[in-house]
């Protein structure tokens, strides 16, 4: 077998690979992150790096050849990315999405970011490694080797798993934060709302932690439907937009129409303390709202509540 051959057979193994790992990601973040990886430049400045590196020691180039024909192979998967990232993910996901833990709707727990974390990684290596490497040959005059492509793809699945870290973490990165004395003039006025959140948070705490949480009569309605019935009428006394709480699933206890279209998970700015995030987010009106969020970390689908409120 041609080396060529036995870089191709490497690739076709990589795929398969990447077809058979459970911690295959959900289309809505491959999306996110293939979009947001293009704003993260000094990341990707890293990547170029260490696939220059990658390809230094594989094919015995100079440092600057080698910079050079990373930089380019980037550009180039830069370019196509936009458009293969999408339909790439779409055909596979259909084909894997039995394998995925609950529904897409499930919290942000550490064992949800950490799978489709591993899977993103996966894909969009799978991806770049597989348009790089025909373009470094016939760009570079490169003669790929089996050994040349396993170092390559393991290049670029760490630089993909440093962009993939950064572009989930990163809010305080690529978004402005909100001074902590907006925060506190915002805690201060909201204080009975805050507080009537944490209660509501450890009454769903302690509910989802009993079992058969989830478990539904013959009527259809389960403790948590009806918890959230009681709970519901509370809230309508408090000034909140929308209020949901979630652990493994979102169940949304409240929401005012004229909320409909603020982004629930991200926003222009960001704020964290401990397990309480702040976002200042915009619906598709222009209308602000900040998105309040307590978390109680430590646990498998850790237990969350919501609320969107307006700014002061």
């Amino acid at each position: 077998m041609t080396g060529a051959r036995r870089a191709r057979a490497f690739l076709l193994m990589a795929g398969l690979c990447l077809a058979a790992t459970p911690a295959m990601a959900d289309i809505p973040m491959t999306w996110v992150i293939g979009i947001l990886k293009f704003g993260a430049w000094p990341v990707l400045l890293l990547i170029v790096l260490i696939e220059a590196v990658a390809l230094a020691l594989a094919c015995g180039l100079r440092a600057g050849r080698a910079v050079r024909l990373s930089l380019y192979a980037n550009l180039f998967t830069a370019a196509l990315g936009v458009v293969l990232y999408p339909p790439f993910a779409g055909v596979i996901y259909p084909l894997f999405q039995a394998a995925l833990p609950g529904s897409v709707a499930q919290g942000w727990s550490m064992e949800w970011i950490i799978t489709r974390a591993a899977g993103v990684t996966l894909l969009f290596t799978v991806i770049d490694t597989a348009l790089e490497l025909p373009f470094l040959a016939h760009v570079g005059k490169l003669r790929i080797t089996l050994k040349a492509a396993a170092l390559y793809f393991l290049a670029n699945f760490i630089g993909m798993a440093i962009l993939v870290g950064v572009v989930l973490s990163g809010e305080g990165v690529f978004k402005p934060p909100i001074p902590d004395e907006e925060i506190a003039r915002f805690e201060q006025h909201y204080a009975p709302e805050i507080a009537f959140m944490q209660k509501t948070l450890g009454e769903f705490e302690a509910l989802t932690s009993r079992p058969g949480w989830k478990r539904e009569d013959e009527n259809g309605t389960s403790p948590v439907d009806t918890w959230i019935a009681q709970v519901e009428a509370e809230a309508r006394e408090y000034r909140f937009r929308w209020l949901t709480v979630s652990r493994q699933y979102m169940y949304p206890i409240y929401r005012d129409e004229a909320a409909k279209g603020v982004s629930q998970w991200t926003g222009e700015q960001w704020y964290r303390r401990g397990n309480v995030e702040v976002y200042a987010s915009k619906a598709n009106r222009g209308i602000w709202y900040f998105v309040y969020k307590i978390t109680v970390p430590g646990t498998p689908h850790d237990a969350q509540i919501r609320a969107w409120l307006d700014p002061l």
